[in-house]
């Protein structure tokens, strides 16, 4: 007795070309492609069934949209002098800073140093924003702070060496426990500082 050759049901075939024709047709939408979204061509589309996500993209691009709707907010804008392209490239050193520096620490009296590098666009990061805040931090009456680049031809490579100290004794280990990033952080003076930037207001 012979087995029956196993046969496809011809509705089962069309249906198959008419999925591949529909995933392999140019209208498809792309998961990558605004222009095909249908949340971005939908003017009347309907509410999300949950709540909706808080967050637009990444930090930069986070930090982008909040300054635009504050200064969309602010009856006193002066749009001809908003550079939001200032403020993105003061975000890039600021990433640019804290994730590709290279940075060496070590414990001195009465805190730390701090010897910063880094190479091309890295490097001018570092050259821009370290100075900027030493000298914002060193207005506190209770901290020392010193910066200086590093000789041409230093071992350690290109950059700038911080120095970071306190007449408070009690202090000493939070501050070199924080280092030279939790330098980098501490004061309320970012918001402000790229609000003035990017309403082209002048640096606080």
């Amino acid at each position: 007795m012979h087995a029956r050759p196993f046969v496809i049901p011809s509705i089962i075939l069309a249906a198959l070309a008419l999925s591949a024709s529909l995933y392999a047709s140019d209208d498809a939408p792309s998961g990558h492609d605004h222009a095909n979204c249908p949340m971005a061509t939908s003017a009347e589309r309907p509410p999300l069934p949950i709540a909706g996500p808080e967050e637009v993209g990444q930090d930069a691009f986070v930090a982008l949209a909040e300054m635009k709707a504050l200064l969309e907010s602010n009856a006193d804008t002066d749009w001809s002098r908003v550079d939001l392209g200032a403020l993105r490239e003061h975000l890039v050193d600021m990433n640019r800073v804290v994730l590709d520096s290279e940075t060496r620490q070590r414990n001195i009296e009465g805190g730390f140093e701090a010897v910063i590098t880094g190479e091309g666009r890295t490097l001018d990061a570092i050259l821009r924003m370290v100075p900027a805040h030493a000298s914002f931090a060193g207005r506190q009456p209770e901290l020392d702070v010193s910066v200086e680049p590093l000789p041409e031809g230093d071992p350690q490579g290109a950059g700038l060496k911080l120095r970071v100290t306190t007449k408070d004794t009690s202090s000493v280990d939070r501050l070199r426990g924080l280092g030279f990033f939790g330098f980098l952080v501490s004061g309320d003076h970012h918001r402000p500082h790229h609000f003035a930037m990017a309403s082209g207001s002048g640096h606080p």
